[in-house]
């Protein structure tokens, strides 16, 4: 006797499954500006990251840092993962001093990519393509660009862009995986004048040659201020500046031109050298007060012959994190 049994029987249906080959990207270590938004770009082709608006920057400075980032759909359990699928990226609000990201790309031609098959590569806060089907029990990829704000205000440390990656096709079971750009934000950077480098107003003695110098020491250091052949008729200040930025945090500082800077008699004709002192050489780290101060000085020679008048140059300095 033959016995036959019906029942309900279950069939594996095709499934996709998403993952990435980094931290989706991770721009590193950066400096907001002081204020408004700076604007970070990555290249999805190549994973090119520049600032491309605003006044921060990478930390150490860079013109360009590197965060390729590789999305990966995974499909398996029948035929049906050979159907077009699509692709949707949405994007949320950021944590941290990160913003929004604003733009979205996608790249394809590599060893490895999906098939493109219609609809935009590029876009704002979303973006939703098709390619070809991925295959059963197979793998294609694309390459993700971002484009993200980086806001001047908000909690310094980890900042994160939030996206969603969802994949849907015919007759498989849909995806989606919550992924984020990823950065170190630090404040930004802000240099500020206390009091400016200033020799004041001196009578050259008749016939004598002499010097002023009032070299960088910190403010009030008058027993350094010198000046021979000449009497002061108008007070001097020494050069002191203020950075500002995140405390804990290494800077550098240059001076240009140093050691010497050519004075310029006002309006015109004459002109004095001025050797330049400061007093923030090397690495200097940034106090738990958020505020690094340092000083310029300098000294100028002249003589009988020194044309009067009122002398001015102009030297520049830039700040650094490191």
């Amino acid at each position: 006797m033959a016995v036959a049994s019906y029942g309900p029987k279950s069939f594996a249906a095709a499934a996709f499954s998403i993952t990435a080959t980094t931290t989706n990207p991770n721009i590193g270590k950066v400096a907001s500006a002081a204020a408004g938004d700076t604007t970070f770009t990555v290249v999805a082709s190549t994973g090119s990251t520049s600032v491309t608006g605003g006044a921060g920057g990478f930390i150490p400075p860079t013109p360009t840092r590197t965060a390729l980032t590789t999305i990966v759909i995974n499909c398996s359990g029948g035929s049906s993962c050979g159907n077009d699928t699509t692709v949707t990226i949405t994007t949320a609000a950021g944590t941290g001093r990160g913003k929004q990201i604003t733009g979205l790309s996608a790249a394809f031609g590599y060893s490895g990519a999906a098939t493109w098959k219609s609809g935009p590569t590029s876009g704002g806060a979303s973006l939703s393509f098709v390619i070809a089907g991925v295959g059963n029990n197979n793998s294609k990829s694309f390459r993700l660009g971002v484009v993200w704000p980086i806001a001047a205000t908000g909690t310094i440390g980890t900042a994160t862009g939030p996206y969603t990656v969802q994949v849907t096709a015919s007759g498989v079971t849909s995806a989606s995986r919550n992924l984020a750009a990823n950065a170190n934000v630090q404040a930004g950077i802000s240099l500020s004048q206390v009091t400016p480098l200033d020799f004041g107003t001196l009578a050259l003695m008749a016939g004598q040659s002499g010097s002023v110098t009032y070299p960088a020491g910190g403010q009030g250091a008058e027993a350094s201020w010198s000046l021979t052949g000449a009497q002061q008729v108008r007070g001097h200040t020494i050069g002191k500046y203020k950075v500002t930025g995140t405390p804990g945090q290494q800077i550098s500082v240059s001076v240009t031109p140093i050691p010497t800077l050519t004075l310029t008699r006002q309006p015109s004709g004459g002109s004095l050298p001025m050797s330049v002192s400061n007093t923030a050489q090397g690495a200097q780290l940034i106090p738990l007060s958020g505020e690094f101060f340092f000083y310029i000085g300098g000294s100028i020679n002249f003589s009988s012959s020194t044309t009067t008048g009122a002398y001015k140059g102009i030297y520049t300095i830039t700040v650094n994190y490191s």
